[in-house]
């Protein structure tokens, strides 16, 4: 067998695996930049959602887990987190920390962000407050019915 035989036969084995070995590389890094691209997108989209989502919450603790080797981001998250274990708690200062979180994720994933136009700015539509509004009007009013009753019940009819 001449060399340029054997050099055929060597490319004709490791041909397909290598393009099996890539592709398979691929796949793997694309799913992972995929998972970091919904995760942030559901952070955006759910992050100032009245009441707390639970697509938000599920997010925020799936960080240190999809983000783990992107310091910056882990430090803005750990910056995050000590806003919400403050008390008394501070909307405006964990705002202000999500927003810094997201401006760093977007940017990892290649969003060119800007913190105050593209991310403090959010949309909900005025009967979604309404509708709010009007559950926490009820809960207080049953529950200042609950707290002045002594008994629902009724008397048996004979």
């Amino acid at each position: 067998m001449e060399l340029f035989e054997c050099l055929q036969l060597v490319a004709i084995i490791l041909g397909p695996a290598i393009g099996v070995a890539l592709t398979i590389l691929y796949t793997n890094l694309k799913s992972k930049k995929d998972l970091k691209r919904k995760e942030f997108l559901n952070l955006v989209a759910y992050r100032k959602s009245i009441p707390v989502s639970q697509v938000f919450v599920d997010s925020l603790n799936k960080i240190d887990v999809i983000f783990k080797n992107d310091a910056q981001i882990i430090a803005e998250w750990k910056k995050a987190q000590a806003e919400l274990k403050k008390k008394p708690f501070n909307i405006t200062d964990f705002d202000n920390r999500m927003l810094d979180l997201l401006k760093v994720m977007g940017e990892s994933l290649g969003y060119n962000m800007d913190r105050q136009t593209d991310l403090s700015d959010f949309y909900t539509p005025e009967n979604h407050y309404s509708a709010l509004q009007l559950q926490v009007t009820l809960n207080q009013e049953f529950l200042r019915v609950l707290e002045n009753s002594e008994s629902f019940s009724t008397p048996k009819k004979k």
